[in-house]
């Protein structure tokens, strides 16, 4: 399984809210589909099979989501792009700006994040390291740490990802 999902791809790349993209890493995991899934091209079967499981899951994730309550996941949310948005302006480095507002609450979990010089292959090579992000061209990464399955440990692990990355650069 990926080790960091900051947006699920679907035929190319989107970004999910994390309820959205939580079902579907439990989806994909209790179909056995694992590292598979970059690589995998879904078929009738597996679709049929999805929409069964989503159907019956849905209640699941519903209590789940009411038991941890939205101001605590919204809290966490915070904490974990705020953690994000800080390392990254760690890295003091001028090709680096984070186009999101810097405001809390004018943002969701996702971080704009544009880099001068950069182009597809630092997305790549997040993919290659199982960090799912957006990609938007000419020079913009989009990532969003989703509070319910990503720690502040992934968070300090993709901007050492974005080190590396940009020392190729």
């Amino acid at each position: 399984d990926p080790q960091f999902i900051f947006a699920w791809p679907n035929s190319k790349v989107s970004v999910m809210g994390g309820s959205q993209a939580a079902k579907v890493i439990e989806i994909f995991t209790m179909l056995g589909l694992g590292r598979k899934l970059k690589a995998m091209q879904l078929s009738q079967e597996h679709l049929e099979k999805i929409a069964v499981i989503w159907s019956s899951e849905r209640s699941q994730w519903e209590s789940l989501f009411a038991e941890a309550g939205f101001q605590n996941i919204r809290a966490k949310s915070k904490k974990l792009t705020g953690y994000l948005e800080f390392l990254i302006n760690e890295l003091d480095d001028d090709r680096i700006a984070i186009l999101t507002p810097k405001n809390a609450e004018e943002r969701g979990c996702q971080l704009s994040i544009q880099v001068k010089d950069a182009d597809r292959s630092m997305h790549d090579g997040f993919m290659q390291a199982g960090i799912i992000c957006d990609w938007r061209e000419p020079d913009v990464i989009r990532v969003a740490p989703a509070p319910l399955y990503n720690s502040f440990e992934d968070v300090y692990e993709m901007t050492q990802r974005l080190k590396e990355l940009l020392a190729k650069l």
